[in-house]
């Protein structure tokens, strides 16, 4: 038998819930729970295999609780039960360690589904959390692209934009008038900042990220 604690405030989707999941004679439901002291001594008390859990409640700072339940029960798995379309959010609380996120909106099977997959110990993320994830992955490489170019010299940023440009070596020598071992010299050391092996990979990267001389 799989218990389950509902973390949801709102009587119609405690009602709703309840309908659908005491179908599935095997998982075993709390009454519905939307109070931090009442969830945590809950927690303690009944160790839950899974906890559905909604965004909105009332009062309360969803990545907060995640992590007091963490602090409690490191092993508990938690589903994300929302209706949230905040990908910031989203993406805030799926780093907390949970284990899935669904939507309100999917279907019942797909919330059953959800369950047992986290239950056996397999991540479920709809579309939307998928999305979300997608997004803040590509800030976090954003981030890091800003990151390595502001640890550029004035003279290897006007290196790496002339490669960027697709100019040579002896064509970058030239336009900076300095020599072709000068260049390759910085070029080593971009590479060296970048964790890249030579002035090809600097190009894909540049590729890659999108630069041009305005980035």
């Amino acid at each position: 038998m799989t218990k389950i604690l509902v973390i949801e405030d709102h009587p119609l989707m405690q009602m709703a819930i309840q309908t659908v999941l005491s179908a599935e004679t095997d998982l075993e439901l709390t009454p519905p729970l939307f109070d931090r002291d009442t969830i945590l001594r809950n927690l303690r008390q009944e160790s839950p295999d899974l906890i559905l859990f909604d965004l909105g409640l009332p009062n309360i700072d969803p990545i907060e609780l995640v992590n007091e339940i963490r602090d409690v029960d490191p092993a508990v798995k938690i589903l994300i039960y929302s209706g949230s379309t905040d990908h910031q959010l989203i993406a805030r609380i799926i780093r907390e360690r949970v284990n899935g996120y669904i939507t309100k909106n999917s279907s019942i099977s797909d919330l059953v589904e959800a369950i047992r997959s986290v239950v056996a110990g397999k991540p479920y993320f709809s579309g939307i959390a998928s999305e979300a994830l997608a997004e803040d992955i590509q800030d976090i490489s954003k981030d890091r692209t800003r990151q390595l170019l502001s640890s550029l010299t004035a003279r290897e940023r006007e290196i790496f934009d002339l490669i960027v440009e697709r100019h040579d070596t002896n064509q970058t020598a030239q336009g900076l008038a300095i020599t072709p071992s000068a260049v390759r010299s910085h070029i080593a050391h971009i590479c060296r900042k970048f964790g890249l092996n030579s002035q090809k990979d600097l190009l894909l990267f540049a590729v890659e990220n999108d630069l041009n001389r305005t980035s």
